[in-house]
């Protein structure tokens, strides 16, 4: 079961982030995800919500894992990176073409193998200064 974990978290990040694929929130996220980030709320319309805004800021936002993820039980850690070129304004912060990179440990927890429940620890001061 948590090797099937890895993999569902796997390909449910790469899509998202990598294809920008909105529609598959559908097929792996569960209606009632729950997030735990402050800047979204829970609810996998929220999250699609969240993800228009981000993906419009940066069209080219892609995410690699760093290492390898782990996972324990119904849990999967992953530490990745996200980068992208600021070009449209986000979450009141004026856009300024430069390249973004910053990074984060997604934590995710899977029930019936759709992504329910996320915590995340980003290094959101970095993505803010260059932001900046």
């Amino acid at each position: 079961m948590e090797n099937q974990n890895l993999k569902i978290v796997g390909n449910a990040l790469g899509i998202l982030m990598n294809e920008h694929k909105l529609e598959i929130l559908e097929e792996f996220w569960t209606e009632e995800y729950i997030q735990h980030n402050p800047m979204i709320k829970s609810g996998r319309e929220s999250f699609k919500e969240f993800m228009k805004g981000w993906l419009n800021a940066m069209p080219d936002l892609k995410w690699e894992p760093i290492l390898a993820p782990n996972t324990k039980g119904d849990q999967v850690w992953v530490y990745g990176k996200y980068t992208g070129t600021f070009q449209n304004d986000w979450m009141g912060v004026p856009a300024n073409d430069k390249e973004i990179s910053f990074t984060a440990v997604d934590i995710v927890r899977v029930e019936d193998g759709k992504l329910a429940e996320h915590w995340d620890v980003m290094d959101l001061k970095t993505m803010f200064e260059q932001m900046s």
